[in-house]
């Protein structure tokens, strides 16, 4: 008998090959790391920029002694300048203007019942990460609600959904999202019964929605942004 020997050749996807390619090496091709497209430091927040060393001096995450650095300086310290120029992360951090970033954008709906075929607020919000945080709080505070007890002299608040878990679930969105993607943007979605606070994207190779519920390690999308929010106090 005559057998036919075939031999294939598996191609990755270019998709997926160049996710590969990023994964295997995020020093050099993560999005955050990439030089910004037309930004240049007088068009980051000084206030913002100045506002995190102070959360950070204030936490102990940060040296006394940076509050009288210069904002170059900073942002070189936290590796938010290649060769002098903003990459991506300053730009989703400090940007005073989201410009041609359509990524840099929160989605905010607040729906009669449990399901989306009536709402009574539907906002769009775009800008850095804090104008985004800001924002997605208010709404919080807007559509939830709210009592007050009084505790010794004081009147404490609180939402009827803990403010440190909202605020906790929504800079991790924000901070982890994959900024590569500009399709859709994370969204706050309140409902009668539950909040649901969504992030486009994968989840990292070492994870999957079944391990993801149990204890592991953290595997962050940005870490550069994340390390000025961790420095900052925000995470």
């Amino acid at each position: 008998p005559y057998y036919r020997v075939e031999s294939t050749t598996k191609v990755m996807p270019r998709d997926l090959f160049e996710e590969r390619i990023k994964e295997s090496k995020p020093h050099l091709f993560s999005w955050e790391r990439q030089t910004s497209d037309g930004i240049n430091i007088d068009d980051l927040d000084n206030n913002l920029i100045a506002n995190a060393v102070r959360g950070g001096v204030k936490g102990g995450r940060l040296s006394s002694s940076a509050l009288s650095e210069t904002t170059e300086n900073i942002l070189s310290k936290f590796q938010l300048l290649n060769q002098g120029k903003p990459n991506n992360a300053a730009v989703a951090l400090f940007a005073k203007e989201s410009g041609l970033y359509t990524q840099l954008e929160l989605r905010m709906a607040r729906f009669k019942g449990n399901g989306k075929n009536e709402f009574g607020d539907n906002q769009r919000v775009s800008g850095n990460f804090f104008k985004l945080f800001d924002a997605g709080m208010s709404f919080f505070f807007k559509h939830l609600n709210l009592s007050g007890k009084i505790v010794g002299t004081k009147r404490e608040e609180e939402l009827e959904v803990p403010y440190v878990a909202l605020r906790e679930a929504l800079t991790n969105a924000l901070c982890h999202r994959m900024y590569d993607d500009v399709g859709p943007s994370v969204g706050i979605a309140i409902y009668d019964d539950r909040i649901e606070i969504s992030n486009p994207g994968t989840l990292p190779n070492n994870l999957t929605v079944e391990n993801i519920k149990q204890s592991h390690d953290s595997y962050p999308r940005n870490p550069l942004m994340a390390n000025v929010l961790y420095l900052s106090t925000y995470l």
